[in-house]
Order: C-alpha cells, then structure tokens, then sequence
C-alpha cells in the first residue's frame, strides 16, 4: 500500500499501524480499506461495506466534484476502515486512524470476545480424521499380528530359525516399525491446511 504524507511528500510502502491524519493512500481492487477515508480520486470504486450494513454488498464510492453534482448524483466518497475495494483503484485521504474509526466506536476492544468455537467445516474434518485413526490402528495391529504369527510359525516348522537369535530380534522390529510406520503415515495431519489452500483458490 503506497502513502504520501501530505506535507513531506514521502512515498513509502506502509502497514495500517503507520498510518496517521492527512495521509493519502492508493487503493487498489482487493485490498481491504486500513483507515476511515475520504475518496479524493478515482476510476469505478466498489467497495463492500456488509460489515456495516447487513443489505449492503456492493456500494459505488464517486468523488464530489460541485455542489449541483453533489445534490443530483449524490455521490458517496467516504470508505471505511475495513471494508473491501471490490474493483476500481484510486487515491484516499486518511481521516481517522485507530480507534477512532468508525469500527472500533461500534466494535469496541472490550467488546469482542474470542470464543474459539470450531466451524462446521473444522467438527466434519476432526471427524473425518478421527475415522481415519481409527483404521490406520486396526490396519496396524492386523499388519503386526500377521508378521508376529508368521514369525512365530517359522520357528516352530523350521528347523534352521532360533526363537533367540539376532534374526529372530530384528524380525520383530521391524514388525514394530511396520506398524509404527502405517499409523504414522495414515494420520492426517495437514488435511485441515490442504483444504483450506483448495478452497481458497476455489473462492478466488
């Protein structure tokens, strides 16, 4: 986000936390408004302010050019901080920072509470995960059992293997290790994450 302090005429690359009154930023198609601003130029600016108002998705931000504009088109030049530029690209006069904007007097600190509840996507996947678990471990024991019970049949019908030697030790680790290995692999870990990159490329 680019931002020229008014006074100095410094251009810079700056977060919203840099931001101060009288600053002009440039906004672009994507970006979410860092601060409450007055349009001072722009081409076809959309911005979503559904936070704000629940009706409202897509709302045309134009700039005041004369007063018999201003009473036949009504334009609206004021974007608020975080709301969605959803096209157009343009310059803005920062006019409140912090928590002095508009969103921060209706949402205050205090007020806002974390409360960690998991979204339906999240209790299907832990479920889903959870399902998964439960076969890799009975897969994992049949799997251990079957190399146990072969082994076990080798020594006893073949006269060569030795119930205590270090063949028969290395067998049985690596039998340990086999389903070791199943359990370990069949967990899905990054299945949460590797959904959230499919439908966040999906959305966009």
């Amino acid at each position: 986000m680019a931002v020229i302090r008014g006074s100095k005429g410094l251009s810079e690359t700056c977060m919203a936390s840099n931001l101060v009154v009288g600053d002009i930023i440039t906004i672009e198609a994507g970006m979410r408004i860092p601060a409450d601003c007055i349009l001072i130029d722009g081409m076809d600016v959309k911005c979503d302010e559904s936070m704000y108002l629940v009706d409202s998705i897509s709302i045309d931000k134009k700039i005041s050019i004369s007063k018999e504009q201003h009473q036949s088109e009504n334009p609206d030049p004021f974007l608020l901080a975080r709301s969605l530029v959803l096209s157009g690209s343009g310059r803005a006069l920062v006019c409140a920072v912090g928590v002095r904007t508009r969103w921060f007097i209706e949402h205050p600190v205090e007020d806002l509470e974390d409360d960690n509840e998991d979204t339906p996507l999240t209790i299907k996947l832990k479920n889903l995960a959870d399902v998964i678990k439960g076969y890799a471990h009975i897969a994992a024991f049949l799997i251990c059992s079957t190399l146990l019970l072969f082994l076990v049949c080798n020594i006893l019908f073949n006269g060569k293997a030795e119930l205590l030697s270090q063949g028969t030790l290395q067998k049985l680790i690596r039998a340990f290790t086999t389903g070791v290995a199943i359990i370990i692999v069949s967990v899905p870990e990054g299945l949460g994450l590797a959904v959230s990159i499919s439908m966040a490329f999906s959305i966009s």
